[in-house]
């Protein structure tokens, strides 16, 4: 997953309209303090407390709205300076930042709402107090009609946040159990289920057993493999069981998609021994152990005439002790295939 120069941008407008109505929200209630504390000096009374705790508490609120607002402007500007160094790890870090701030941003703005929906409750309730038939008992209908008037916005917001989080959290429950339960697609020919496990193609060739993508040479081709448990790896083996030559890059892959390259073929030059009609894995041995459970092999298909295949692949970590893959996708394929996730879990 990468982010270009327009992905922070489209915040800009957003965080500027913000910063502008906090602003505004902000005069209009120093505009309330100043009428508040003139009514006061003619004519104290009792409901004026409830009024400062009230406002010392909005004032508090709105500061703290400007303050991440301005924060998640200026993690934007980092993002972008960080996509155009070229750096994405970075940019898609400072990013993440900025839309947290602007949700917790937002989020405060909603409870400085309900919070000035309590001011004027306060001015409301002399009036009801002075309702000669408020405390008159209400039966049947025309009390459910008094209650419902008496549901407070802040209540009907908490109840919105409350069902659109059981709708976010059912459908992302959907997509958890499809991550969790590993590939569905089978054991089908040719399909990305067999990289999974161990290797099972007898000898160099064409069989069903291994994968293959969809087309022979039309474009470059990927996989991403996940590892059962994350572990500190030294050397990858990927098991080209037919017209192998085609890896040229092995990336880690984090939770959230980002990648990062840790072996290069341009620069490997790996040497590989050619034992008959025998499956001889590409051993791939990194410049400094990596700690991931996650990698993405990238195939330059166009340049090893044939379909490129795979029959498994395998880690070792600094003890020798081998892992092998236990899920994995592609960017196309001959059998079934799966879609890869834009962020993985756990």
């Amino acid at each position: 997953m990468e982010i270009d120069l327009t992905t922070p941008a489209l915040l800009f407008s957003t965080i500027s309209l913000l910063l502008l109505a906090f602003t505004n929200r902000f005069l209009g209630l120093a505009k309330t303090i100043r009428e508040l504390h003139s009514d006061y000096q003619e004519k104290p009374q009792k409901r004026f407390a409830d009024q400062i705790k009230n406002l010392r508490q909005r004032v508090l609120m709105i500061r703290n709205m400007q303050m991440l607002g301005a924060g998640s402007l200026l993690l934007c500007t980092l993002s972008m300076l960080f996509v155009f160094a070229g750096r994405q790890p970075p940019a898609m870090f400072a990013f993440t930042l900025s839309l947290i701030l602007m949700a917790s941003s937002l989020t405060i703005s909603i409870l400085e709402i309900g919070m000035s929906v309590g001011a004027l409750n306060v001015h409301l309730s002399d009036m009801e107090h002075a309702l000669a038939n408020d405390d008159q008992p209400v039966q049947g209908w025309r009390w459910l009609l008094r209650r419902l008037g008496q549901f407070s916005l802040t209540s009907l917001m908490w109840l919105s946040v409350v069902v659109s989080l059981l709708v976010l959290w059912m459908r992302d429950h959907q997509q958890l159990k499809q991550l969790t339960q590993g590939p569905t697609v089978g054991t089908t020919s040719w399909s990305i289920s067999q990289v999974i496990g161990t290797p099972n193609t007898p000898v160099l060739g064409d069989y069903a057993t291994a994968w293959a993508s969809k087309t022979q040479d039309d474009q470059p081709e990927w996989i991403v493999v996940e590892f059962p448990q994350e572990s500190v790896v030294t050397k990858m083996e990927i098991y080209e069981s037919l017209n192998p030559g085609s890896v040229s890059r092995i990336s880690t892959v984090s939770a959230v998609g980002s990648e990062s390259v840790i072996w290069d073929q341009a620069l490997a030059n790996p040497l590989r021994r050619i034992r008959g009609n025998a499956v001889v894995p590409l051993v791939a041995t990194f410049n400094q152990p990596v700690n991931s459970r996650r990698f993405k092999i990238e195939l330059n298909s166009p340049t090893v005439q044939g379909w490129n295949e795979i029959d498994a692949i395998s880690v070792s970590d600094e003890n020798g002790n081998l892992k092998w893959v236990s899920d994995a996708w592609a960017s196309s394929s001959f059998g079934a295939n799966q879609e890869v996730p834009s962020w993985f879990w756990p």
